[in-house]
């Protein structure tokens, strides 16, 4: 049996201004939202992406595992940014699923 890759939704991204680091985020209707980008890798290895309302923070990787360094240093910014970093919870990333 073929199994069917799933379809993505719709996606319509605006940025909100001219720096290109917030956007207003349209998944399909009636699911959007406000998503800060606070902090950028200069190669896009990572980045620090939160809500104005500091309710949800991610911290996005190309690679399975940031360096624990670059992961304490974002973790600070985003608490000296106001988020509640002890809510944070990190996925385990499986190789081999890939």
């Amino acid at each position: 049996m073929e199994r069917r890759r799933p379809q993505p939704a719709p996606l319509e991204v605006a940025t909100k201004d001219n720096s290109n680091s917030k956007l207003k985020i349209t998944f399909f209707w009636p699911f959007k939202g406000d998503y800060w980008i606070l902090a950028l890798d200069p190669d896009y290895s990572w980045a620090l992406v939160g809500t104005p309302n500091l309710r949800n923070l991610w911290i996005l990787s190309r690679s399975p595992n940031l360096d624990a360094p670059v992961l304490d240093k974002l973790i600070e910014q985003a608490r000296r940014l106001g988020f509640d970093t002890a809510r944070l919870s990190f996925t385990t990333q499986d190789l081999a699923a890939n």
